[in-house]
């Protein structure tokens, strides 16, 4: 592995430790001190600001990451897709903010959670802050992962402080956003001292809709993404009791940092890396896409593995004794790490770098309503166990449809 790629994978990876591995180590005292019903609330209000996450960050961090990857010698390039992006951003805050007052006022659901969800909201604020595209396509990512560290801790530390009682359970959405919006910011002042050249250009509205029209593909791909990977717990929210919701809550979280501590990293260093294989010799990034996913199925194999058989350990270990009925959950999301490293490897790191866009939203939009029906047949009839299957199953039947399509392409693209 080259050793550019092996540093930015490390240091992504360091990030991962701090947006994924600190809150494992503060959710066992979160969850014995708020409870499974409290534990649920926290877990609503972090998969709604998943959403807003999500058009803040529209597909930038792919498809400008895509552009400047191709550009890193053009200054000039650098400058206008930096500025245009995060003009773009801004625009899309505003949008965020407003749907959010919208959703505050006009449903009960939401109006009754107005506090907690308002004390999350700073998360949102601190993505798009957040440069990820820019500094994902230079490639300088050190000094961020080891602030993030920093300030992460910083942050599991305050929640050790100050939650002391159940009904302080919004001050971990509080101290989650506020960290994140340091982190954005720190990394925005970062990239603007650091990076050579960069600085904002007064760009015309063209080029801002430009931006939003290349990726408009990607934006509907990865917001249905978070359709049929969050989902369950909307609807969970529905049709579930609130204890029932804190132990599914409880099992995907294991399984979402599992996969976001393995797959986030790739995403962003070996993404531009194969992205430049493909433009310049096509037969390196099959020989590197397919080792890669050699490694990546090792890798996840034995985490599945150890996930399944380790289930009744690692719950009580992390979450308590309280969490215990989640055991079965968790074993039967255990292969999605396994199965997942076949979506990564033909969506992200595939078809998207084909430029396959359309035909990437349509996989994962048939995933997301896939995910929603099968949530709202099987959770009124097996209740908590149902919404695991689900996730399961619609993993699954992901990886296979983007594994066809993935090779049926590479071939095609092969044979030009």
């Amino acid at each position: 592995m080259p050793t550019k790629l092996f540093r930015n994978i490390s240091y992504l990876g360091l990030s991962q430790i701090a947006n994924y591995l600190f809150p494992l180590i503060t959710i066992p005292y979160i969850t014995r001190v708020v409870g499974p019903e409290n534990y649920g609330l926290i877990e609503f209000a972090s998969v709604t600001m998943v959403y807003f996450i999500g058009v803040v960050d529209y597909s930038f961090n792919t498809t400008a990451t895509r552009r400047l990857a191709g550009a890193l010698q053009n200054q000039r390039q650098l400058q206008l897709v930096f500025s245009a992006v995060m003009r773009a951003k801004g625009w899309l805050l505003l949008i965020a903010a407003l749907v959010f007052g919208l959703l505050l006022f006009l449903i009960p659901a939401f109006w009754d959670k107005s506090s907690l969800l308002l004390m999350a909201f700073p998360v949102v604020l601190g993505w798009a802050l957040y440069p990820t595209f820019l500094l994902r396509g230079v490639q300088q990512l050190g000094v961020v992962a080891l602030a993030n560290l920093v300030i992460k801790g910083a942050a599991a530390a305050l929640i050790f402080i100050f939650l002391q009682s159940p009904d302080q359970y919004y001050l971990v959405p509080f101290f989650t956003g506020i960290t994140q919006l340091l982190v954005g910011l720190l990394a925005l002042l970062y990239s603007l001292k650091k990076v050579p050249g960069l600085r904002f250009l007064r760009v015309p509205p063209r080029a801002v809709r430009f931006v939003f029209w290349e990726g408009r593909f990607v934006f509907l791909s990865l917001f249905m993404a978070r359709v049929y990977g969050f989902g369950s717990i909307f609807i969970g929210g529905i049709l579930l009791s609130s204890e029932s919701l804190g132990l599914l809550a409880a099992a995907a979280k294991l399984i979402t940092v599992a996969q976001s501590t393995v797959f986030q990293p790739l995403q962003g260093a070996l993404f531009p890396h194969l992205s430049q294989y493909l433009k310049q010799d096509f037969a390196a990034y099959r020989r590197l896409h397919r080792r890669s996913l050699l490694r990546l199925l090792m890798i996840t194999g034995l985490a599945s593995g150890g996930v399944f058989l380790l289930a009744p350990w690692l719950v009580e270990l992390i979450f308590g004794a309280e969490y215990q009925p989640a055991v079965p959950l968790l074993r039967i999301m255990a292969p999605m790490l396994l199965v997942g490293s076949v979506a990564h490897m033909s969506l992200q790191q595939g078809l998207l770098l084909l430029r396959q866009d359309r035909l990437y939203l349509y996989i994962v939009a048939g995933a997301a309503l896939l995910s929603v029906a099968l949530n709202f047949l099987l959770m009124p009839l097996l209740g908590m166990t149902g919404g695991a299957l689900s996730k399961m199953l619609v993993e699954t039947l992901l990886a296979a449809g983007a594994a066809v399509f993935f090779y049926l392409n590479l071939s095609a693209h092969a044979a030009r």
